[in-house]
């Protein structure tokens, strides 16, 4: 399938409407208080970079202690980010130690369980993408 670039330089399938946009997703169990929860996170343009150095951080760790990437925490916050297109919010991401709440490493193996089968699709919705992108 052939793409072409729009005026914004994002490639743009031949209908005109539709763009591709490399996105990196990352399955994640979200802890709201002590409540383990999947969650989806998407990264896409200026935030691949962040993604990229994750991926990296949790392989080292994880060849350093020979546990599975998703045995591990990490706390994710959004830092005001800009460039010659405008300002927006980027991830933060920042290691925070191994889990050590039965629930939550339950929780997580659960997840990864069900994506490995198949019983979930990760799917990107980048409708509301915005800033610098």
């Amino acid at each position: 399938m052939s793409t072409t670039k729009d005026t914004k330089n994002r490639d743009m399938l031949p209908d005109g409407v539709t763009q591709l946009a490399d996105t990196r997703l990352h399955a994640v169990v979200l802890l709201v208080g002590d409540r383990p929860m999947p969650a989806l996170i998407n990264m896409t343009s200026t935030q691949i970079k962040k993604s990229k150095r994750w991926m990296s951080a949790m392989q080292e760790i994880q060849n350093g202690d020979n546990l599975p990437t998703f045995a591990h925490c990490y706390t994710l916050t959004t830092v005001p980010e800009s460039n010659d297109k405008g300002n927006w919010m980027g991830w933060s991401v920042q290691p925070a130690g191994p889990l050590n709440e039965q629930e939550h490493v339950d929780a997580a193996v659960a997840f990864y369980k069900a994506l490995r089968a198949g019983d979930l699709k990760m799917r990107a919705d980048t409708s509301d993408q915005h800033g610098g992108e």
